[in-house]
């Protein structure tokens, strides 16, 4: 039986640098210019919805994760 892919839409990913402004309108980006690391963004629908700095450290950290509130403690079904 073929079940249909209900987080479809949600991906999460490197911040892209034409993309900075308009997630950091929605979520803060106090790390965004550290240097020894990336922001990862979750996006539905090409929403940000949230993010974690991934610090390249040994060993490596995620650090500075927000969560937009109206997205916080959501349950995504396991597919």
């Amino acid at each position: 039986m073929n079940r249909p892919d209900l987080r479809q839409g949600l991906i999460v990913r490197r911040l892209a640098d034409d993309e900075v402004d308009r997630v950091e309108a929605v979520l803060g980006l106090a790390w965004m210019y550290q240097g020894n690391g990336f922001y990862l963004v979750a996006c539905e629908n090409e929403e940000a919805l949230g993010h974690a700095y991934l610090a390249l450290t040994d060993p490596p950290e995620l650090q500075d994760m927000e969560v937009r509130p109206e997205h916080r403690r959501r349950v995504w079904p396991r597919l």
